[in-house]
């Protein structure tokens, strides 16, 4: 299977006015520095942690679904070397959808930016007396301290990249503005913490996808024969800079299918885009195939699964 454009978006998540976002980060600057009398260093001493006197992991991930999927290697392989140890993750919103059914997270809960409901979320966690909070956003992220501070100020506070946050955290390593690394070796990093090389871990485990979205990915691509060679074309990128013109794509399906006559085309795209998508297939009404309306990201993923 090929992808070309590999870039899949379920819905338009409209940002927050700019304004708006600047007062958030003004407030949480000022607890922050409020709260900076009171909170305690990290003790850069606790390495090595003996996972066997760890009962439950909080890890931090309140931000974007690329960033969810690229922190999934990290839990799928913490569950993988120590099942008895309780994973639970805080998501956003928007990317909760991708681990909901993941059995190897034993817990999600949302953060969602509502005082009232975010007030009563650290509550219920601050009773679950965490072992380990872990925040593998690469940068300085006063949410997620102020997130692990609140919920377990007497965990260890693990995080991966952080600049002048670091001295807060038990264990960090250290941001590389030059750093070449990738969000999941990133997340990896944690594997440090128990002694254990990240070089040693495999980074690459897709996303659990459950039952149901693989009945829908392999009942459209049953409609495909099964001796022709399949590329994926997405042509919904979130923004109309970041995708080409329907006559660019008409051009490049041609080009491709006079040279490979075996080549069919699986057509993914948002809503919004969904009339450019019928646009190629009545093109192409033989080599081109729509996938169907309303899918979730990981019905999507299944059929992307099964065009391996």
């Amino acid at each position: 299977m090929i992808l070309i454009a590999a870039r899949f978006e379920t819905t338009a998540i409209p940002m927050p006015p700019t304004a708006i976002k600047k007062i958030e980060h003004l407030f949480k600057r000022v607890l922050f520095w409020f709260l900076k009398s009171i909170l305690r260093d990290g003790n850069q001493a606790v390495r090595p942690v003996s996972p066997e006197k760890i009962n439950s992991i909080l890890i931090l991930r309140p931000d974007k679904l690329g960033d969810m999927i690229a922190t999934v290697p990290a839990i799928h392989a913490l569950k993988k070397y120590w099942p008895n140890i309780r994973l639970e993750v805080i998501a956003s919103p928007q990317n909760r959808i991708i681990i909901n059914q993941d059995p190897a997270f034993d817990a999600v809960h949302v953060y969602s930016k509502n005082i009232f409901a975010d007030t009563g979320l650290i509550r219920r966690l601050r009773k679950k007396r965490f072992d380990i909070i872990y925040d593998p956003i690469c940068h300085d992220s006063i949410t997620g301290l102020l997130l692990a501070k609140l919920i377990a100020p007497k965990a260890i506070l693990v995080a991966s990249r952080k600049m002048k946050f670091l001295p807060f955290y038990d264990y960090c390593e250290p941001y590389q503005p030059d750093g070449h690394d990738h969000n999941i070796d990133n997340g990896l990093l944690i594997f440090n913490l128990f002694g254990v090389s990240p070089s040693t871990i495999d980074p690459f485990s897709p996303p659990f996808i459950p039952a149901g979205s693989i009945a829908v990915g392999d009942e459209f691509l049953s409609k495909l024969p099964d001796d022709v060679i399949k590329i994926g074309l997405n042509i919904a990128a979130g923004r109309p800079s970041r995708t080409l013109p329907i006559e660019k794509y008409t051009t490049l399906i041609k080009l491709i299918s006079t040279e490979f006559p075996k080549v069919r085309f699986v057509v993914f795209c948002t809503m919004d885009e969904r009339n450019r998508g019928k646009a190629l297939v009545q093109a192409f009404p033989d080599i081109t195939f729509l996938v169907p309306e309303y899918l979730s990201i990981l019905d999507v993923a299944a059929i992307l699964r099964g065009m391996e």
